[in-house]
């Protein structure tokens, strides 16, 4: 866990702006806020020696709380000059900011809900883990939780790195997202990464019934 902290913080990100954001999150009475998504996966990735990533790209952040407030508290807390984007998506629970040129979107931690497949689903707040639950697949349902350093990993996404397997979290997942073939297609590019074959069915059978 300390070499993967360590990496997070070598990968151009300022020094001072997790500690900032830990700090704002504490003041809201945040108790869980964590690192998720390709951020974390990559990292596990070079120290495993499967890949090699050293340049960043963005942060992911989800908290169990107010991803709004949490932008908020930020802004006033920092100079104008050190935020040069923010984006509130509500209906998401989601902020984008670019805070001293890095790129960060923050989340509250949710549920979904697809009225009908492929529409936009409708969220709710809910824990770091069901939100870990609802992602696309296994390799990216990893977090480092910020506060605690500790590695959440409810759905064996390290393992499925080590096999360099792509997983579908859930039988319904292309169904809710068909955008998520075209994500595995670029996954399976970029990390030479297979789809595991209940994976492959699931797409091939959702859209062999899709109206």
């Amino acid at each position: 866990l300390e070499k993967i902290n360590n990496l997070i913080l070598s990968r151009n990100i300022p020094r001072n702006l997790l500690e900032e954001i830990k700090d704002s999150a504490k003041k809201l009475g945040i108790v869980k806020i964590a690192l998720v998504g390709g951020l974390v996966r990559d990292q596990i990735l070079t120290e495993l020696k499967i890949k090699n990533f050293q340049s960043l790209k963005d942060i992911d952040l989800v908290m169990e709380g107010s991803a709004e407030l949490l932008a908020n508290e930020l802004k006033s807390r920092l100079s104008v000059k050190r935020i040069s984007k923010i984006s509130f998506h509500k209906e998401y629970l989601t902020v984008s900011m670019v805070i001293d040129g890095v790129e960060i979107d923050l989340a509250s931690a949710r549920t979904e809900k697809y009225p009908a497949p492929g529409e936009n689903p409708i969220v709710y707040n809910s824990f770091l883990e069901k939100d870990l639950s609802r992602r696309d697949f296994s390799i990216n349902s990893v977090a480092f939780e910020l506060f605690t350093h500790t590695l959440l990993d409810p759905h064996e996404g390290q393992k499925d790195l080590i096999q360099k397997k792509l997983v579908l979290l859930h039988p319904k997942s292309i169904e809710d997202d068909p955008t998520r073939i075209i994500r595995g297609a670029r996954y399976s590019s970029r990390l030479e990464f297979e789809l595991s074959p209940n994976s492959l069915k699931q797409i091939k059978s959702t859209l062999d019934k899709w109206p």
